[in-house]
């Protein structure tokens, strides 16, 4: 089954807009699952929570990104809660910080690395801006 999965099968490349519906119905399933139905999801917080950010940015400010991140803690506490039992939360916060920083990495796709770390120092995601401050230094000082 894992050959199904490359972005080179012909199951893959032939049924795209398929599978990229089963994904976002799927990722609906999984936030419903931990949130019940308190939380809805709207075409761009899908979008954000698939780290597909194209469509977002078109129309959007870097700091309209903020709701989206707000809305990713909002799930995480849901997470959090409903797995405390069964998972070690440390684990848990390592992959809503893994979550986090793909998205922020790919943010600097589309905005300047300035704009990324003021969002994420409003955000107050200390660690992930000192990480993409430290990246900034080591692309200027490289360059050299």
């Amino acid at each position: 089954m894992h050959y199904r999965y490359t972005d080179k099968s012909i199951s893959r490349v032939s049924k795209k807009t398929e599978y990229e519906l089963a994904h976002r119905e799927q990722l609906v399933r999984n936030v419903n699952f931990y949130t019940g139905e308190s939380v809805l999801l709207s075409e761009d917080e899908i979008d954000f929570l698939m780290i597909n950010l194209a469509p977002i940015v078109e129309n959007k400010n870097i700091k309209e990104f903020k709701s989206y991140f707000k809305k990713l803690e909002l799930i995480d506490n849901y997470i959090f809660e409903k797995e405390k039992q069964r998972f070690v939360v440390a684990t848990l916060r390592k992959a809503s910080f893994d979550k986090r920083d793909r998205i922020a990495y790919k943010l600097l796709s589309y905005y300047s690395l300035k704009n990324v770390v003021r969002l994420l120092i409003e955000l107050k995601y200390w660690q992930l801006a000192i990480k993409y401050i430290n990246y900034g230094f080591s692309i200027k000082f490289r360059k050299r």
